[in-house]
């Protein structure tokens, strides 16, 4: 057995004389089977990963975009209001839109 030997394969145990032997024989093939599982495992996990990260880094973008385009609408209202109490602008642009909706 090496420990290159994956999950598909066909391994079988040497006939041996002792029972020591079979035991010992026993235990490395069952060890070289989890070992093969367990590296198939973590390289099936390692790939999950790295999507994770690829997706949460789209997320944390998209996210901070949306922040920046909430920003700057708050900003937005805060000038348009910052206008309107001084001119009576927004009472103007208010009625506008109330005479456009009815």
């Amino acid at each position: 057995m090496n420990s290159a030997m994956t999950l598909k394969a066909v391994a079988t145990r040497p006939a041996t004389r002792s029972r020591v032997r079979v035991d010992n024989d026993a235990r490395c093939f069952f060890l070289e089977r989890e070992n093969a599982y367990l590296t198939q495992n973590n390289a099936r996990l390692r790939l999950q990963m790295k999507d994770l990260e690829a997706s949460a880094l789209s997320w944390i973008r998209l996210y901070e975009a949306a922040l920046d385009r909430a920003k700057a609408a708050a900003a937005e209202c805060a000038r348009h209001r910052a206008a309107g109490c001084s001119s009576g602008a927004a009472v103007q642009l208010n009625d506008h839109l109330i005479e456009g909706v009815g």
